[in-house]
């Protein structure tokens, strides 16, 4: 098998959205006997994890999102000798700055990279003439992370359907794993201040006004009527904080609602504290990383069909999935599965042997590995 030479750019300077499915892409590539660059913004925490995992951290150029020209121009001149001595393959962006400045260096080197680009949500495309020739024109394939942004696409920027694959989300399934939700559930609920006695219910989720908390909370609250002992654990930070604050006060949910604030290092331990997982809405990162790693810890799950958030479970299977919006079918999953033990167990098995099948690191990135072949017409 030929190694082809790959550089990852990503030009967020936070650890949050695509940051960390970009690192554990380019982990799973380099796993694959590839030989794979790494381009992020330096002095950050996605620079100290790339590093971490050996991966070859590229300084020579430090990708822009700011519209300084004289940045701009030493990006495009230092990144295009880059692609000539360096004799890239395929350039892997996954931000709109990334792909500009590949687009940019294309032009200028000698040689001519295939580039990649990844959609992590449909906040990107805005039906501008800009956003056209960039996905449509100045990329070799797209990638979308689900289903709803591939259709997505093609609707609003008329970009045809064979120039876009569907690679879906992947999970660390030994960090996130059933054997350390049962070995760490009396350190969860302690972090979480959850008595054994209650029934906890978890959403990990930024703080904004686009994460479904109104639907969510409206929902709750008819829970909590029957349900004295069940308590919804909200884990995030964000700028939404003080109107869900406002909300839960508003509809007398004080004593059921907590806010456990943001956890990343210990956030295997918090998953372990809850019974029961919960998402409205993707993030940032359309793959629902979160609902994955719910999944591979072996909870419950349920979720909405908002965006492509339902792509990712099986209804009835090992999650229930209802309609954004549907207050009373969202109420009666919660109940079923509140109530029903045996229910609960065999959606988390169920959910676990998901993710070990479709949306790990190894699978994931075996398919993009195809992606890459392809379009250099290797296969």
């Amino acid at each position: 098998m030929k190694s082809l030479n790959i550089i990852q750019i990503i030009s967020s300077p936070w650890w949050t959205g695509a940051s960390e499915p970009v690192l554990q892409l380019s982990i799973g590539l380099s796993d694959l006997g590839h030989n794979v660059d790494f381009s992020c913004i330096l002095g950050e925490e996605l620079e100290k994890k790339a590093e971490q995992n050996n991966l070859k951290v590229i300084r020579k150029f430090v990708p822009t999102r700011k519209l300084n020209p004289f940045e701009i121009f030493n990006f495009v001149n230092s990144f295009a000798k880059y692609l000539d001595d360096s004799k890239i393959d395929i350039i892997h962006t996954h931000l709109t700055a990334d792909h500009w400045l590949a687009t940019f260096s294309r032009i200028l080197a000698k040689s001519s990279p295939k580039i990649i680009r990844t959609i992590h949500n449909s906040r990107v495309s805005r039906s501008s003439i800009l956003d056209n020739y960039l996905l449509a024109k100045s990329s070799d394939k797209l990638i979308a992370v689900n289903r709803y942004i591939k259709n997505y696409l093609h609707s609003n920027l008329e970009i045809p359907f064979q120039k876009i694959d569907v690679v879906q989300g992947a999970v660390d399934l030994e960090k996130f794993n059933p054997n350390k939700r049962i070995e760490n559930r009396k350190n969860g609920r302690k972090i979480l201040e959850v008595d054994e006695e209650s029934f906890a219910i978890g959403i990990v989720s930024r703080l904004a006004h686009d994460r479904g908390y109104d639907f969510l909370l409206k929902g709750f609250k008819k829970i909590s009527v029957d349900f004295k002992k069940v308590k919804l654990i909200i884990i995030g930070k964000g700028e939404f904080l003080p109107n869900i604050e406002h909300k839960v006060e508003q509809l007398g949910l004080t004593n059921s609602v907590s806010f456990a604030g943001y956890h990343e290092e210990d956030l295997v331990e918090v998953l372990s504290g809850l019974d029961l997982f919960t998402l409205m809405a993707p993030g940032s990162e359309g793959s629902c990383r979160a609902v994955l790693e719910a999944m591979a810890m072996g909870l419950p799950n349920v979720v909405t069909n908002f965006k492509g958030l339902d792509e990712v479970v099986l209804h009835g299977e090992n999650a229930f999935s209802v309609p954004y919006g549907d207050e009373k079918k969202l109420v009666e999953s919660f109940k079923e599965i509140i109530i029903n033990k045996e229910l609960r167990d065999s959606f988390g098995r169920n959910g676990r042997t998901h993710v070990e099948e479709l949306f790990h690191r190894d699978y994931q990135s075996k398919k993009i590995q195809t992606i890459y072949k392809e379009t250099l017409n290797l296969l």
